[in-house]
């Protein structure tokens, strides 16, 4: 029997794309796929006070108990992306519930900051459309 995923629903957010003294985050772009195991998810890239995020979004189901190395090794296999130094590998991870009502994974790592970046490869990402600003 195959699994059946929710895709995460990032309806509720409002972009921001232009800094303001209330909001210093940028949010600079999105991908969306799917893992190897049929599992949907929503990569945004987004910067702030001189650092670069991403932030991916799945089910929690059937991963419920995942640490910081299943994280890192998930990220590792399905994103194609390298975390450069084991002791600089910044990563949260935090369950939430989307607007659908799903149990879902909020997996925020550091991509890079003003010395250098810290993860290599990953996914492409689309600009958000004009129309959105």
């Amino acid at each position: 029997m195959t699994q059946t995923y929710p895709r995460p629903d990032r309806s509720n957010i409002t972009r921001n794309f232009v800094k303001t003294p209330d909001n210093e985050a940028l949010d600079l772009g999105w991908t969306e796929g799917t893992f190897r195991n049929g599992r949907p998810y929503r990569a945004e890239y987004w910067a702030e006070g001189g650092v670069s995020m991403m932030t991916v979004f799945f089910s929690t189901l059937g991963v419920e108990s995942y640490l910081k190395e299943d994280f890192v090794r998930l990220l590792e296999q399905e994103l194609g992306l390298t975390f450069k130094s084991p002791q600089k590998t910044y990563l949260d991870a935090r369950r939430f519930t989307d607007p659908s009502g799903n149990d879902m994974w909020s997996v925020n790592l550091v991509v890079g900051d003003e010395g250098g970046t810290f993860i290599a490869g990953g996914p492409r990402f689309n600009g958000y459309p004009k129309s959105a600003a």
